[in-house]
This record gives C-alpha cells, sequence and structure tokens, in this order.
C-alpha cells in the first residue's frame, strides 16, 4: 500500500467511527480554542523493507497512528482515559484493507505550559504490504488467479 492509502483507509476509519468529538486534521484550519475537546490524529510512516526477491517482490512498510487527545484542563483525567479507551478499541488488532494495526499504548503528556488543555496520546503501531501481492501474500498473474479462482471469489490453494 502507498502512504496514500494508508491514509485514506486511516481517516475513513476514524470519520465513520469516531464522532464523540470534534478531529483536528492534518493541514486543516483547526481553532482549539473553539473546543472543549478534540483529538488530532497523525501517521507516522515507518520503515520499509524487502519481503520477497525479484521486481514483483512483495515489501513491508510500518508506521504508527499517533492520536493526541485534548480535553479540558483542570477536570481530572477521566475523560480523556474514556477517549483514549474508545480509540484503543477502534483500532487495537484492526485491519482495515490491509492496514494492520498492533497493541496500542496509551500516555498522559498532562498540562502542558501555556496550554488550556490536558493531553493524552494513544499510539497504535501498523504494518502493510507493498507490491502486488494479494490476501495471500502470492505473486500471481491475473490469468492464473482466473484459472484457481473459485465462484464465490476465493483462491484455492495447494500445501
Amino acid at each position: 500500500m502507498t502512504p496514500l492509502e494508508i491514509r485514506d483507509q486511516i481517516i475513513t476509519e476514524l470519520d465513520a467511527n469516531f464522532t464523540e468529538v470534534e478531529i483536528a486534521w492534518p493541514n486543516k484550519i483547526f481553532d482549539p480554542s473553539e473546543y472543549s475537546e478534540f483529538i488530532r490524529p497523525t501517521i507516522l510512516m515507518g520503515a520499509s523493507s524487502l519481503k520477497e526477491l525479484g521486481e514483483m517482490g512483495v515489501g513491508e512498510r510500518t508506521g504508527v497512528l499517533v492520536v493526541d487527545i485534548f480535553t479540558e484542563k483542570d477536570t481530572g483525567n477521566r475523560r480523556a482515559m474514556e477517549l483514549a479507551a474508545d480509540i484503543e478499541i477502534l483500532f487495537r488488532r484492526a485491519d482495515l484493507e490491509g492496514v494492520i494495526f498492533d497493541e496500542p499504548q496509551t500516555e498522559e503528556i498532562g498540562q502542558e505550559a501555556n496550554s488550556i488543555f490536558y493531553h493524552t496520546k494513544v499510539q497504535i503501531p501498523f504494518n502493510t504490504f507493498i507490491g502486488e501481492g494479494n490476501e495471500y501474500g502470492l505473486i500471481i498473474t491475473e490469468e492464473e488467479e482466473d484459472l484457481w479462482e473459485t465462484e464465490d471469489g476465493d483462491l484455492i490453494l495447494y500445501d
């Protein structure tokens, strides 16, 4: 998957399934002073590595979804932990069309100097495959796929 495809899968998931608070999307105008709480997702693309040799070989891309959670300061951390739990549940071991998430980690940053918010961060590592592989990790042509495909679209595989 390309970085754009990864971004699109994550944004679609957040937009459709996380409606509790406003989302400060990257590179969009957002005035935090208008909200008492919001989240800010950031996708950090990690290393890519070779998994198969050859021109059509599959690679793997890693990354981390970082979701910064901002809640009212001086009100305790319960609300921040509720939102963090919802983010963790949404992405823990999720497979978003090939973007596969691992275990989340929540960290309390606390009240930062000159900020009107309490800051909490959830980080969820992910990986995905790059290249022409299919869901089985096999490199096959469309003609070969037609030969091995069943009527319901599954591939017949042999050991």
